[in-house]
């Protein structure tokens, strides 16, 4: 199998999970749900990666590092070890979906407008 082929294979799953999540939540709004069915797969991956990078961003390098700060000051060092760890790779994973929106962004075709 090709890595292409997989990818792409993926990348609609993912596209078609997004959509019946965004369906499902403008269930009676008929603007939202014209405007869901109007925008490509493409646009709908970049919006949820931007948002879920946005909004994780200050999550897990702002709130949770100064829970944890807060926590250590109660909690035993190996449970503040396995937090911190939990942590830094939540950190990780939101860094990894920036750079992703990032490129995704970046790589849209010429002339493809917003959506």
């Amino acid at each position: 199998m090709k890595f292409g082929s997989s990818s792409s294979e993926y990348f609609d799953f993912l596209a078609a999970s997004i959509r019946k999540s965004e369906l499902r939540s403008a269930q009676g709004d008929k603007s939202r749900l014209a405007e869901i069915e109007a925008s490509t797969d493409e646009y709908l991956v970049r919006r949820w990666l931007w948002t879920y990078s946005i909004v994780g961003g200050p999550v897990t390098f702002i709130a949770i590092p100064v829970l944890l700060s807060g926590l250590a000051q109660v909690a035993p060092s190996n449970v503040m070890n396995t937090l911190w760890f939990l942590s830094r790779g939540a950190m990780a994973i939101i860094f990894i979906l920036f750079l992703v929106a990032v490129l995704t962004s970046r790589a849209k075709k010429p002339g493809s407008g917003n959506q």
